[in-house]
């Protein structure tokens, strides 16, 4: 069995990216251009500093880590999920269910499912 190329790999993760829903894409997009304009923006003070004094660049570093640990991944993945439309109605799922306002511990712990998805009957 042939071992794929780099060329084969690149494809087949287009492929995969371009079924991904639009607002999905923008959201990373956004979010990997607001670390890379981060990361640029540091290595200008990074090397202005050789010329001039500067601030401290471990606060740079600081937020950059924040930028880039788990926890801002993981608001990063809740945001776009927001987004999601699996039925292609053009609404995203989590607009489309009704949530039951009466109860609302209950909805928030999954005690009681009072979702009415068009896909649920």
């Amino acid at each position: 069995m042939a071992k794929a190329t780099i060329i084969q790999k690149v494809n087949g993760f287009l492929n995969t990216v371009s079924k991904i829903k639009n607002p999905v894409k923008w959201v990373i997009a956004l979010y990997i251009c607001f670390v890379g304009i981060s990361l640029i923006c540091w290595l200008l003070i990074w090397l202005l500093s050789a010329f001039f004094k500067v601030p401290d660049l471990a606060i740079g570093l600081k937020f950059i880590d924040q930028l880039t640990n788990m926890t801002s991944i993981g608001f990063v993945c809740f945001i776009a999920g927001c987004f999601v439309d699996l039925n292609n109605n053009g609404i995203p799922d989590g607009i489309e269910c009704k949530i039951d306002i009466k109860k609302p511990l209950d909805n928030l712990l999954g005690l009681k499912q009072t979702s009415t998805h068009p896909d649920n009957g």
